[in-house]
């Protein structure tokens, strides 16, 4: 299915009650973003309503979103970590966002401690659990989405 329907859903709720101009130009980029997301994800064999809904959580889908951290891109890569030679420079950040997300899938299997883990490094905190409700409960929301937009749309 076009990953468009499923990204416009999610991003509507992103601004429910303040849309304005200045939002309404961010859209194009934020939706392109979360397209890219999905299909990546497809092409790379990870669940993409999962790197979908981390994409979210962790930028808005915001391409040029930078961390206090320093962690950068719509799924908060830490270059010094994920990107090749550890530094940002010819890191593409969504390629490697999603393979942290599969590292982390293969190496916990259940997607929860997965997000965690994602989320915090090597030890999970409360704040980081947290983070993994939501973002499955991003995920879940997705897939309905999902689900009856087929049901409602191609049928």
């Amino acid at each position: 299915m076009d990953h468009l329907y499923l990204c416009i859903a999610l991003l509507q709720t992103l601004y429910p009650e303040s849309w304005n101009d200045r939002i309404e130009k961010k859209m194009p980029d934020r939706i392109s973003t979360c397209i890219s997301v999905m299909d990546l994800a497809v092409e790379m064999d990870a669940p993409p309503n999962l790197a979908a809904a981390v994409a979210w959580h962790e930028s808005g889908f915001n391409a040029n979103a930078v961390s206090k951290a320093g962690a950068r891109g719509p799924m908060q890569v830490l270059p010094k970590y994920w990107c090749p030679n550890k530094k940002l420079e010819g890191c593409d950040l969504l390629v490697e966002g999603i393979r942290a997300l599969k590292v982390y899938l293969a190496k916990y299997k259940d997607e929860k401690e997965a997000l965690c883990h994602y989320n915090a490094g090597n030890k999970c905190t409360k704040q980081s659990r947290y983070y993994a409700r939501r973002v499955l409960s991003t995920k879940r929301r997705l897939t309905y989405i999902e689900h009856h937009i087929e049901s409602i749309v191609f049928e």
